[in-house]
């Protein structure tokens, strides 16, 4: 079935046998920012869980992942407003937490990321927990939050929540990474991929990984 056709990403369940985790040999790369120094890395999005507080998130040293990150409001554009914010945050975030950044792109009110962590770690729910932190302690445009989120350090900027899905095979990675690439033509922001500006896919057409 076409990517394009799908209502969301290409899996809707959580893999939960690490055996099949793919563990990609890559360079870490830390300090990402929009440019992967040595990636050439030009960075120049939902699922919906039952019963959430008792969702129990797979934890895999060296994974791969594919993520979902929302506002708390969709429909607004506070992600494009504040891309530089959003860099910022999340630069300073990879250089004491690094990742390699598979994929990633940012939507106005989402950002869908493919990441694999280093090897002895699988810390994954700090690092967004950093990033939503780090960009809602500097960010201008401030919503009302209830009791629990402002505990939290969110102030209603974010959902409370992220969705991750871990990789499996070279398929589901291939997969996920297109999602990824192509997903800003789903939500009729652009006619082609390479049109929207905040996405690796610049970086995948320069490595000959992606065709235009």
């Amino acid at each position: 079935m076409s990517m394009l056709a799908s209502a969301g990403p290409p899996e809707t369940g959580v893999e939960t046998s690490g055996a099949s985790v793919v563990q990609r040999g890559h360079v870490m790369v830390g300090g990402l920012g929009w440019r992967c120094a040595g990636r050439n890395h030009l960075f120049d999005n939902f699922c919906q869980i039952r019963n959430m507080s008792k969702y129990r998130r797979m934890y895999v040293p060296g994974g791969t992942y594919f993520f979902t990150v929302n506002l708390a409001s969709r429909g607004k554009d506070l992600l494009l407003r504040e891309i530089e914010l959003l860099q910022s945050a999340y630069a300073s975030v990879a250089v004491e937490h690094p990742v390699l950044c598979e994929a990633m792109v940012i939507l106005p009110d989402h950002i869908h990321a493919v990441w694999t962590l280093p090897a002895d770690d699988a810390h994954l729910s700090v690092r967004w927990k950093k990033i939503k932190a780090t960009f809602t302690r500097h960010c201008p445009a401030l919503s009302s939050a209830g009791p629990s989120k402002a505990r939290k350090g969110e102030r209603g900027i974010w959902q409370r929540r992220f969705w991750e899905h871990c990789i499996r095979d070279e398929a589901d990675f291939a997969a996920h990474v297109d999602y990824c690439h192509r997903n800003p033509i789903k939500h009729g922001l652009v006619e082609r991929p390479e049109a929207w500006p905040y996405s690796s896919v610049h970086r995948a057409i320069q490595h000959g990984e992606f065709v235009a």
